[in-house]
């Protein structure tokens, strides 16, 4: 643990954020309430699909393969993930993002010869904040999972964040704001999971995207720790 995590840990004691338990930031009590959201469904019509395929009708035009959702954004979620990317606190990503992994084991699965990838932060807010919250769960699915880890996107435009616009604002707000790095370029995996904490329009997403498979993907998922069917 880095010695400013564990000076934060002395003077605010770890505490559930469900029930006020000490030790923790999701007791095991609570962390079993974490809503599933079942069924999945296509993203873009919202009509059921086992593990949130896009589906036929919805693929044209579409650059995601599917988006599978862990959670519900519930009042719970909202204040882990809250702690976790607005109050800088890793400990909770990993203690969630654990949990995630785990139950990915038994609800999801898409063959073998799949990638992780997370979505990227732009420099200045990797700086200002420390981490990138969807590389830190998408270190705990690889290692859940038995997945490799690859990080082959940035971000070259420090677009505003997303929760602040409208539906036609996000889309336009993360146009071009992707590239593949450098060394990646020509050396990209044909099948890749894309891990980010939340979904809303899947504007994000999508981008991603379609940068990665522009450049030799031939598949593209994304698994999500939360959102809204």
């Amino acid at each position: 643990m880095k010695l400013f995590e564990k000076i934060v840990n002395i003077i605010f004691p770890k505490k559930c954020l469900g029930c006020g338990k000490n030790g923790t930031f999701v007791c095991l009590e609570c962390i079993k309430k974490l809503k599933t959201l079942y069924p999945q469904v296509c993203y873009f019509c919202k009509t059921e699909s086992e593990r949130g395929e896009t589906c036929s009708k919805c693929k044209k035009g579409k650059f995601l393969d599917g988006i599978f959702i862990g959670y519900f954004y519930d009042d719970l979620m909202r204040k882990l993930i809250h702690k976790f990317k607005y109050e800088f606190f890793e400990d909770v990503g990993k203690e969630i993002g654990e949990k995630f992994g785990e139950d990915l084991k038994e609800s999801f699965y898409l063959g073998s010869n799949f990638f992780i990838c997370p979505v990227p932060i732009h420099k200045k807010r990797y700086n200002f904040r420390g981490f990138n919250q969807a590389e830190i769960l998408a270190r705990k699915i690889s290692e859940a999972l038995f997945v490799e880890f690859f990080d082959p996107i940035e971000r070259v435009k420090n677009t505003k964040p997303q929760v602040e616009l409208k539906r036609e604002e996000r889309i336009n707000n993360v146009k071009n704001a992707f590239s593949i790095k450098k060394e990646f370029i020509g050396k990209l995996r044909e099948k890749i999971i894309l891990v980010d904490d939340v979904v809303t329009t899947g504007s994000t997403l999508e981008e991603c995207a379609r940068v990665l498979k522009e450049n030799g993907a031939k598949k593209v998922f994304a698994v999500v720790l939360a959102g809204h069917n």
